[in-house]
């Protein structure tokens, strides 16, 4: 994880937290003097559709859909493709991943409205 923060310039690595959630990657939550990010090991597509997904949400972060867009490297590469596997690192977000039953109607007609505009 050390080297995963510091090629993204997150500096030193105070904490980090594996998480539940995400059944297709790994995921921790990694807590550095300069911010908290999560960061994903990307196991479940190569590189190359990694990093065409990292586009797309860049631009959709860019037209104000709220989605976070992953954070930078060098040459402003968002995917450190490294012997351990192939990392990304995306703003940390406070809240709770909500399954969809949980969800209200009003709070389903949001997530409505915004999948329209997304589409």
């Amino acid at each position: 994880m050390a080297q995963v923060a510091a090629w993204f310039g997150l500096g030193t690595v105070i904490d980090v937290r594996p998480l539940a959630e995400g059944l297709m990657n790994r995921n921790w939550r990694v807590i550095t003097p300069a911010r908290v990010v999560a960061v994903k090991q990307v196991l479940d597509i190569g590189a190359d559709q990694a990093r065409r997904q990292h586009e797309v949400t860049r631009a959709l972060h860019e037209h104000g859909l709220p989605v976070l867009a992953p954070v930078t490297g060098p040459g402003e590469v968002t995917l450190l493709e490294h012997p351990a596997g192939m990392f990304a690192v995306l703003p940390w977000a406070d809240g709770a991943h909500r399954s969809g039953l949980s969800l209200s109607h009003s709070e389903c007609a949001v997530l409505g409205e915004l999948l329209g505009r997304l589409h």
